[in-house]
């Protein structure tokens, strides 16, 4: 159960790298779906937002380093534009430093340090 009353129900299919969350209203009636592809490390590859009538709302597409570590997510839109771009980079130890944020057209909109443990900054 959700804070909000909704629930999420998980379906994990392990041999095809793929989940289904499936998120309900307090009164039953679905919200969404969100299909995530993992990669076979387990990393997300692609999550894409369903609404209630089976419609794309929108896709996001992650891109990962040779360590495991987040690079990029791109959030797409219905006909997969793309819609922004978050970049997040890396010191030599791995540590999260900051990400940077792009638009559409790939022009910076926004760059963020990291706080202290490597969360991003807000």
């Amino acid at each position: 159960m959700n804070a909000d009353g909704s629930q999420t129900v998980y379906e994990v299919d392990n041999v095809h790298h793929t989940a289904l969350a499936t998120i309900t209203e307090r009164s039953g009636k679905l919200r969404e779906k969100i299909r995530y592809e993992l990669d076979g490390a387990g990393h997300f590859t692609s999550r894409m937002i369903f609404d209630p009538d089976g419609k794309l709302r929108s896709k996001s597409v992650y891109k990962y380093d040779k360590a495991g570590r987040l690079l990029e997510e791109t959030l797409l839109g219905k006909d997969d534009a793309v819609l922004h771009k978050i970049a997040y980079s890396y010191d030599q130890t791995g540590k999260q430093i900051g990400h940077s944020v792009f638009d559409g057209n790939g022009k910076p909109a926004r760059a963020h340090p990291a706080f202290e443990g490597g969360v991003p900054g807000g």
